[in-house]
């Protein structure tokens, strides 16, 4: 540790100098207070002994100094005065000197003991304000990797992280079941290659953190060779799930590094929330594949249902076609053949609405493309015209003028807010109105294009408001008993407004119409 002494009296600081350094101390001296303040500036002294009357400059100027400068703002401070300076040293302490000692020393154990107990203050204080540092880091950490849920994307994320905040040249993760990794820029091929080999499988079996201060002190053609591709040191860190390691994360330096105890901990801390991330990565697309094969089988099974349903139901129209020509059927077998066409209708619009569901999901997985939102509810409302008509019923669009692009999926939303329109006008009665809104507004302090649809319709009963959403549910209720639909019309609305970073939520009142 070093030591400057700062004494307008040359035997005060050679006596001074010759106690510390006998208790193994470095230090420097100087009896000028403006020779004092240069010295602090240029070699950062781990602690200052400051002399408060020098003829050049007082002891408190010097303290004002210091403390002005970000260089040399944390170094401790311990004031030299003599008695009767007690005005001094209460002015000095207010100002934020650490500590202060009267003079003279005596056998200087009093000295010693003061620097001590200021030092390990200090360094606690250096501890905890480091460790706060590294836990808010490391918050941010597990925030900016669990942002998102595409895997190569995570591995990129947590690479720029470790070097940033783990203060690395490079860094790198290798994940060992599917051989995927993801290194910093400037980490050539080879020591990728490296990597993934034979430092990896020691990190992984040892399941602990492996520290090589400097490559070129450790034998094995691995670390040889590292060595000559621009690597002198790492930190290895084994990403663990429950008690088995999926892959190793590297802290990588250009230079021998003897690695603090917060860069350990910063990528053990980034190694901890990467387990978590990949994990939750990984389920995502376990959850992506079989949604795929769940559409996939749902297609399927559709296509395959629709052939034989055509069949029937044209079949049923040529038997109503020629039961007319006959007279017509009796009451109860016309009942009976009118509940089995209705039937057959039914199962045919859910058909459909599976494969629209279907093909929706196929469109949106293409990729977002720069959209007026306006312009296709325009677009909504002049497709809607002819069925608002048959019903009686009055549909007016209200667009608000320069509406922004917004970057989305073309068939799908207009299908969404076709969707809302087409319940709107089903729950609505005749002479109705409907009116189809698109807007500017504000969502938690960001900017939004609200697309709303009201009717002064039938309403939702509020016992029948929560599930609104769910796949295949309907809100029954006296009334609605010839209405059509499936319960896919919502859901699919819901996934839509999300695949675009949005939301839906409605407002609802039984009798007088509800707004989504």
């Amino acid at each position: 540790m070093r030591v400057l002494i700062i004494d307008d009296e040359e035997l005060n600081v050679f006596l001074v100098q010759q106690l510390l350094e006998e208790q193994q101390y470095e230090t420097l001296g100087t009896t000028s207070a403006i020779k004092g303040l240069e010295i602090a500036r240029k070699q950062i002294p781990d602690l200052i002994l400051l002399d408060i009357r020098m003829p050049d400059m007082d002891g408190l100027s010097v303290l004002a100094e210091l403390r002005a400068n970000s260089t040399t703002d944390k170094i401790p401070v311990i004031f030299l005065t003599a008695l009767g300076q007690s005005a001094d040293v209460v002015k000095g302490l207010q100002m934020g000197a650490d500590e202060y000692i009267t003079k003279p020393f005596g056998d200087g154990q009093e000295l010693v003991a003061r620097i001590g107990t200021v030092m390990r203050i200090r360094n606690s204080e250096g501890r905890a304000m480091r460790l706060a540092q590294l836990l808010e880091a490391l918050q941010g950490v597990s925030i900016a990797i669990n942002r998102g849920l595409e895997l190569v994307t995570m591995l990129e994320t947590i690479v720029k992280l470790t070097v940033s905040v783990g203060e690395f040249d490079w860094a790198g993760i290798v994940l060992d079941d599917r051989a995927q990794s993801c290194f910093s820029e400037g980490v050539r091929p080879e020591s990728q290659n490296i990597l993934h080999q034979e430092p990896m499988r020691t990190v992984m079996q040892l399941g602990r953190t492996v520290l090589v201060t400097d490559i070129s002190k450790v034998a094995g053609d691995s670390h040889k060779a590292l060595h000559e591709y621009g690597i002198s040191a790492y930190i290895g860190v084994p990403i663990t799930l429950g008690t088995q390691a999926i892959g190793a994360l590297y802290g990588l330096c250009k230079e021998p590094s003897q690695f603090s105890d917060e860069q350990i901990k910063t990528v053990e801390g980034i190694a901890m929330h990467a387990a978590i991330g990949i994990s939750n990565a990984r389920l995502y697309e376990q959850v992506k594949m079989l949604e795929e094969v769940k559409s996939q089988m749902l297609s399927m099974g559709s296509h395959d249902l629709r052939n034989p349903l055509t069949i029937a139901l044209n079949s049923l129209s040529m038997m109503e076609d020629e039961f007319d020509q006959q007279g017509g059927l009796p009451p109860l077998e016309d009942q009976l053949f009118q509940l089995a066409q209705r039937a057959l209708n039914q199962m045919q619009t859910l058909i459909d609405d599976v494969l629209n569901t279907g093909r929706i999901e196929a469109m949106i997985a293409k990729g977002p493309e720069a959209l007026d939102v306006g312009q296709v509810v325009y677009q909504v409302y002049e497709s809607s015209q002819l069925q608002a008509n048959v019903k009686n019923q009055h549909i007016t669009v209200n667009v608000a003028d320069s509406l922004p692009e917004v970057r989305g999926y073309l068939q799908p939303l207009r299908e969404a807010i076709a969707n809302l329109v087409s319940n709107a006008m089903k729950y609505t009665p005749e002479n109705g109105v409907i009116t189809v809104r698109a807007s500017m507004a504000t969502h938690d302090n960001h900017a939004e294009v609200r697309v709303e649809v009201e009717d002064n319709g039938l309403g939702i009963p509020l016992d029948r408001q929560d599930r609104l959403f769910e796949p295949f549910y309907r809100a029954r209720q006296p009334g609605t008993e010839q209405i059509s639909g499936t319960g896919l019309g919502l859901s699919m609305v819901k996934k839509v407004a999300e695949q675009h970073n949005g939301r839906v939520w409605f407002r609802s009142e039984p009798g007088v119409g509800s707004t989504f």
